[in-house]
């Protein structure tokens, strides 16, 4: 049977459904495949309909673009940096300088988007714990998908040895940790200390917050994986499928808008105590249709 076509005004609200998924995706980024699955789910009233029409439509209004590895990215949120799925985009850097700490956060996420394959978020308002800086690098092995995790220690004004123990406080949950500072002397003396227990080195420049310079890399180590994967989920909403493996960014589902969170799989523990909660890919999610637990994502 021949899908029926969308009308113009049809076309255009699934072009908008299609901007906000595509919105959701890691980088902004989604593949084909994935987008059109998610599309119909999104807009169930136009099943049997095809939806490339729709997807045309905001190409042309310029909601997103066609990029390598069939899919597609957002634009006009910032400068895009490299291409295809790697493509990520800058974070929107203030104009004035208002003389705290945070000013220089998006300038060191920002140094860590420009060398390409992660995304980074920052700390915003007063999240007491969380590191000022997370960056998730992921793995460009066609064999296998991991990912790393670094955080930054982000100073103002001065920066001594209480400054490197906060950043090698981090050294629970990330593989690599770094400490970044605007004394460019005061990171100097530090040098040393810094090497022996394996913290790398910023330095932001006071009077251009974009010239950022690395003094000292930092070895990788081994996190505690609890701590690795619950920081992952909480910040930038990451999650490994349970079947396969892949990371994937998570739905949260929302009832009165019709979205269905991702599909996760609850088993009790032996000993008690709150259900395991094992997330699955769209892609798996077939597999797990007739098994007992399976929920959605609230």
């Amino acid at each position: 049977m021949r899908a029926k076509s969308l009308k113009t005004s049809e076309a255009e609200r699934v072009a908008e459904k299609a901007g906000e998924i595509i919105g959701q995706g890691v980088g902004e980024f989604m593949k084909e495949r994935m987008l059109l699955d998610r599309l119909h789910e999104a807009v169930p009233e136009f099943e049997g309909y095809s939806l490339w029409k729709g997807i045309d439509a905001g190409l042309q209004k310029g909601l997103f673009e066609r990029v390598k590895f069939k899919g597609y990215r957002v634009v006009g949120r910032g400068k895009a940096i490299g291409g295809g799925a790697e493509g990520m985009r800058l974070h929107a850097t203030p104009s004035k300088d208002d003389g705290k700490e945070g000013y220089y956060y998006p300038f060191v996420a920002n140094w860590f988007l420009e060398k390409g394959n992660c995304v980074t978020e920052f700390r915003k308002g007063k999240e007491w714990g969380m590191p000022d800086v997370s960056i998730v690098r992921f793995s460009v092995s066609e064999l296998m998908d991991e990912l790393e995790l670094i955080t930054v220690e982000v100073k103002r004004g001065s920066a001594n040895v209480s400054s490197l123990t906060q950043a090698y406080g981090y050294s629970k949950l990330a593989h690599r940790c770094y400490l970044a500072a605007d004394n460019r002397s005061d990171l100097s003396k530090l040098k040393e200390q810094a090497e022996m227990i394996g913290i790398g080195l910023l330095a932001v420049d006071p009077k251009d917050a974009a010239n950022v310079t690395e003094l000292l890399s930092p070895p990788r180590s081994e996190p505690n994986q609890v701590s690795l994967v619950k920081h992952v989920a909480e910040v930038f909403d990451l999650v490994r499928c349970a079947l396969c493996g892949v990371w994937f960014k998570r739905v949260w589902g929302r009832k009165k808008d019709g979205v269905r969170g991702t599909t996760v799989v609850k088993r009790r523990r032996v000993v008690g105590g709150p259900s395991v909660v094992r997330f699955v890919c769209r892609e798996c999610e077939e597999v797990f249709k007739l098994v007992k637990g399976t929920d959605s994502w609230r």
